[in-house]
Parts: C-alpha cells; structure tokens; sequence
C-alpha cells in the first residue's frame, strides 16, 4: 500500500475530511498534510485528500512543522497511532488504564479522547 493510498484509508476511517475545530483532528490532518509534503505532493493534491484548499493544507504544514520542531507533546500523542501505522512502526506497549482514565478526566474533550481510543481498541 502506498502512502497516499494508506493516508486516504486513515481520512476515510476517522472522517478527516470534513470540518473540525478540534485540536486532535487538526493534529492528525496536520501530520498527514506533513507526511505527504514530505514526498513532494502538491497543495492541490493534499487539499483535495483531505478536502481543504491549498492555503489552508501550507498552514496545516507549517504548524506541523513547528510542532514536531517543539516536539509537542498533545501533537505527538495524537498522531502517535498514524505515526506507527505510516512509518511502520511496531506499536509499543504503554500502561493505558481504562478506569484511571476515566476517573482522572477532567472534561469533555478529554472523554472525546478515551472514547477514540476505545473505539480503536487501544485499550487491553
């Protein structure tokens, strides 16, 4: 599978496609945009994928490019399954606990996020 093909699957999975505001989404758009600039495709090309314009896909990058700069922390957490997934990176095992996360959250977002994760089976 090429990256292309592989990034187009992960927009179709997790909707990435359409509108949103919030930070996760925006990071794993971000991250893709990157990745496939980083193979030299065009604006267009990324902006049709992920169904922005060409302006808003050299944003998406360059933010991309000052988060992995400052190594961020909420960036890298949020592409961490498309890092493993594009980069073929074999997923390490980390302590997640279901009902530690539940009980430590604090909003709602943060419910957005253990949600994900359990949809994505992230959870042993």
């Amino acid at each position: 599978m090429t990256l292309k093909e592989n990034c187009i699957k992960l927009v179709e999975q997790d909707q990435l496609n359409k509108p949103n505001r919030k930070a996760h989404i925006i990071h794993k758009k971000a991250y893709l945009a990157y990745k496939l600039r980083s193979y030299e495709m065009t604006w267009n090309g990324i902006g049709e994928i992920l169904g922005l314009t060409h302006a808003t896909v050299i944003h998406l990058v360059n933010n991309a490019i000052w988060w992995e700069q400052t190594k961020d922390n909420m960036y890298l957490e949020d592409t961490k399954l498309y890092r493993q997934e594009i980069e073929n990176l074999e997923a390490s095992p980390e302590d997640r606990n279901l009902e530690k996360d539940v009980l430590e959250c604090e909003s709602y977002k943060k419910l957005e996020r253990i949600k994900e994760r359990i949809l994505k089976k992230y959870y042993i």
